[in-house]
């Protein structure tokens, strides 16, 4: 049941993104991103929190590491949000991630 939930929550966010303008995830407010889909105050606060911590991030994946956000809210955050000029490193150790690839 919670994976139905979870199917149906990121395919009703990704409908709602597909007609929004996406958020620069560097630049963006607590209200920038609480009005993206499935992501409330509190979870919009970690990401900046995140942010003013570690220094921008360097491309969309980065946000996994935000604490608290599952796998349906990060579907629905890609789908919403971008990163300028993101670091083609980070794209690439998140490619050999899921092939089980170390990265040292």
């Amino acid at each position: 049941m919670k994976l139905w939930a979870a199917a149906v929550f990121v395919f009703a966010a990704s409908l709602a993104a597909e007609d929004a303008p996406r958020v620069d995830v560097n630049t963006a407010r607590v209200a920038d991103l609480e009005a993206l889909p499935g992501i409330g105050r509190i979870t919009a606060e970690r990401i900046l929190r995140m942010r003013e911590r570690n220094g921008p991030f360097r491309c969309v994946e980065e946000l996994r590491a935000v604490p608290r956000v599952t796998e349906a809210q990060f579907q629905a955050l890609s789908a919403a949000v971008f990163v300028a000029d993101p670091d083609p490193r980070c794209k690439q150790a998140e490619a050999a991630r899921r092939r089980g690839e170390r990265i040292d």
